[in-house]
């Protein structure tokens, strides 16, 4: 499946989706996590100060198809299936 290209911001939050659920198998990042860029104590992205900037790159991967977003109790989380990961 053709998916559009990311920008540059969109790949950096998309990489460290995907990093972090290669350390933490049953668990997602939260939008804090994402936008501190570190995975325990290593830092992967560059930081993001703001959560409402950070959610609107994860609303677009979730939109162009790289990650799904899905719900526990209201509260959404995003994963990256294991066959998007290698396109």
């Amino acid at each position: 499946m053709n998916r559009p290209p990311l920008t540059p911001a969109q790949e950096q939050v998309y990489t460290y989706i995907v990093e972090f659920q290669k350390v933490h198998k049953n668990r997602t990042p939260s939008l804090r996590e994402i936008g501190s860029g570190f995975i325990d104590g290593k830092k992967v992205i560059p930081e993001r100060k703001s959560k409402g900037s950070t959610y609107k790159l994860v609303k677009t991967l979730v939109k162009k198809n790289y990650v799904t977003q899905k719900f526990y109790e209201n509260v959404p989380y995003w994963v990256v299936e294991n066959d998007k990961q290698d396109s």
